[in-house]
């Protein structure tokens, strides 16, 4: 009897050596982090960083959170993560419903109803993520008390492919909704419906070094590859589709080339000319010069372009557009 309550006693010291060990261990991985951030130029303020679910649990809350960096300005109340006290690397992260953000004078409210994502790292040393998947209820973005968008969930995973640094990404937006605001401006027409049909996109990115905890430290990374291989919007008549992929360098310039098919494209033209925000005598050249490429692809109301990206220089098909813009984190 006594072997047994001594072998408790043990056994509970253990435990609860381990559960203040990684309590500590996720206080100072979220105090580097922030380090990190003030490193890359934000100004990060934070109220009370509390650690609490002993034994079963770890329950880590920081209060107050904002980041500001030139005219930008991320605010939210607090920020949670969640983990079983046996294995820390299968976090839960969950925020308010509301965070506010600011962009010069603009000022945004994202509302979310439930918003949590799940990230589960692989038991290794350095922790590489192996799964990162959203769940939340509808959403809104609103501007000045305006609704910009909304929509019935957001739903995104990151999941490890298999080869070093390389990721799946699926993202759907079901019930994606402009604002009508948003439709006055772009001129949508009463027939379209209130809400998308199709808002998904599939793909790969291949980075420049794992999704672990040493990515904390350092420069962010970044981008290598991205495999476009599907992402479809679905609105009624007008439909848009992409696919292809892109190289990038060290310094972001990327090469390669993506395939936009544009379904009811004379649709889309008319919609721009109704807005006024291109000048009438370009967008007659556009309009021909389209005319011209879906002549060439069959006709119809379907146009296929080709987004190539070679050399430092962007161009759709032969007429280049200008310096191609960097891809970067």
């Amino acid at each position: 009897m006594r072997r047994l309550i001594g072998l408790l006693v043990v056994l509970a010291a253990l435990w609860c050596s381990w559960w203040f060990l990684v309590s500590y261990g996720l206080r100072q991985a979220v105090v580097a982090g922030i380090g990190v951030e003030e490193a890359r130029g934000w100004t990060v303020e934070t109220g009370p960083i509390t650690a609490k679910g002993f034994p079963v649990s770890h329950r880590l809350r920081i209060d107050g959170i904002a980041l500001l960096r030139d005219n930008t300005l991320i605010q939210t109340d607090w920020v949670a993560l969640n983990s079983p006290a046996l294995w820390p690397g299968d976090q839960t992260l969950r925020l308010p419903p509301e965070v506010n953000v600011r962009m010069g004078k603009a000022a945004f409210v994202v509302g979310v109803e439930d918003p949590l994502a799940h990230l589960r790292f692989s038991p290794a040393l350095s922790l590489p993520l192996a799964e990162a998947r959203t769940a939340t209820g509808p959403w809104t973005v609103t501007e000045n008390g305006t609704e910009i968008f909304s929509g019935g969930a957001i739903d995104l995973s990151v999941t490890d492919a298999g080869a070093p640094a390389r990721y799946n990404v699926v993202l759907d937006l079901p019930g994606f909704t402009p604002g009508s605001a948003l439709r006055q401006m772009m001129r949508a027409p009463d027939e379209l419906p209130p809400s998308l049909e199709i808002a998904h996109a599939r793909g790969e990115f291949l980075f420049d070094r794992p999704l672990d905890r040493h990515a904390l430290g350092g420069p962010p990374v970044q981008p290598r590859e991205i495999v476009v291989e599907s992402a479809d919007l679905r609105w009624g008549t007008l439909g848009l589709s992409v696919q292809g992929a892109l190289q990038m360098d060290a310094i972001g310039v990327p090469e390669g080339a993506l395939t936009i098919d544009v379904r009811n494209w004379r649709q889309l033209l008319n919609m721009v000319r109704d807005a006024g925000t291109v000048p009438p005598n370009l967008l007659n050249a556009v309009e021909k010069a389209l005319g011209v490429m879906a002549m060439l692809g069959g006709g119809g109301g379907k146009l296929t372009l080709q987004l190539n990206f070679k050399d430092g220089i962007m161009a759709l098909g032969p007429l280049p557009l200008g310096p191609a813009p960097l891809i970067r984190l």
